[in-house]
């Protein structure tokens, strides 16, 4: 059982890719290999996402990204802290899923949830 220092959610689970060069409408990204990674924006939300060129055109959110293997609290803004917690909590769930072949563990496919209540 963890401790409950060590349960909030890490911030290497939520991985931003940032850019800064004017006028730029696609990021290169190196994304760790040992996780699936999910995205998390509204024109391609819970598609997988591997190292390589990311859109990232004004028109669309930054490229952020979902490490599998994570559950997420959210809960959506307002205008202040009273009136956000009114709101209702949802989770994001990056289930990863691994298959077994030969006696060894090899990756195998991945689910994308989000549960509300």
């Amino acid at each position: 059982m963890k401790c409950l220092e060590t349960s909030f959610t890490e911030i290497n689970d939520i991985l931003k890719t940032l850019f800064f060069e004017k006028g730029a409408e696609t990021v290169h990204a190196y994304l760790p290999t040992s996780a699936t990674w999910y995205s998390l924006r509204d024109g391609d939300y819970g598609e997988t996402v591997f190292s390589g060129n990311m859109s990232a055109k004004k028109t669309e959110m930054i490229p952020v990204l979902a490490r599998g293997g994570v559950i997420i609290p959210r809960q959506p803004p307002n205008t202040t802290t009273t009136a956000s917690r009114r709101n209702p909590f949802d989770l994001l769930i990056a289930v990863a899923y691994f298959a077994v072949s030969l006696n060894k563990m090899t990756a195998g496919a991945s689910s994308f949830m989000r549960c509300v209540n």
